[in-house]
């Protein structure tokens, strides 16, 4: 039986003379697993979805139709694409018309213009990719700002012609090549 036990959770701690009994371990293990669970819940941010690739690729699929997006306060994406050297287009269900953008830097009028993607993402990861809040009846939207790596940067407003509730996949595609190797993308979700 042990003769100490830790301050926070109350975990045996053995002395050399102490006899180790198989309970002992069994409630420790029920303890941390509990505590485990309770980090878990706390956590709010969580990684939904996460591709690599194995092999270079004209188009990747991102496949998010098990994620109930009304569960989640913002969405946040990541790309990250070694070698790749030209822009990469978002598209959502494979649709490739019907998406709206403004741009809102630069001198932009600010009025909305007809394009085949939801969002282009600039080469060498100069850039950051804002969804708005996944409403289940709201466009899937987002604000994209990019760099050029030096002093310009431009911002424009995206919306897809499908709601949070309607999407089925992130489309990924480059403007020229394929993709490379080891590109990957990553999904995160803050929980409501």
């Amino acid at each position: 039986m042990a003769s100490n036990h830790t301050e926070n959770y109350g975990l045996c701690q053995w002395e050399a003379t102490d006899q180790v009994l198989r309970e002992e371990f069994n409630e420790d293990n029920a303890k941390i697993d509990e505590a485990l669970v309770g980090i878990q819940a706390a956590n709010h941010y969580i990684k939904l979805k996460e591709i690599v690739t194995d092999h270079a690729a004209r188009q990747i699929d991102l496949d998010v139709s098990d994620i109930d997006f009304s569960q989640y306060l913002k969405i946040e994406l990541f790309i990250y694409s070694p070698g790749c050297t030209g822009n990469i287009w978002m598209q959502t269900n494979n649709l490739t018309t019907g998406y709206h953008q403004v741009q809102i830097s630069g001198g932009g009028s600010g009025t909305p213009e007809y394009s085949q993607y939801l969002a282009l993402i600039q080469p060498n990861n100069y850039g950051v990719l804002l969804f708005y809040t996944p409403y289940p009846d709201s466009l899937v939207g987002c604000v994209s700002i990019t760099s050029n790596g030096s002093s310009s940067f431009s911002g424009y407003q995206y919306t897809a012609p499908c709601t949070w509730s309607q999407l089925d996949t992130l489309n990924f595609k480059p403007w020229e090549t394929a993709l490379p190797v080891s590109t990957k993308i990553t999904l995160y979700g803050i929980k409501a």
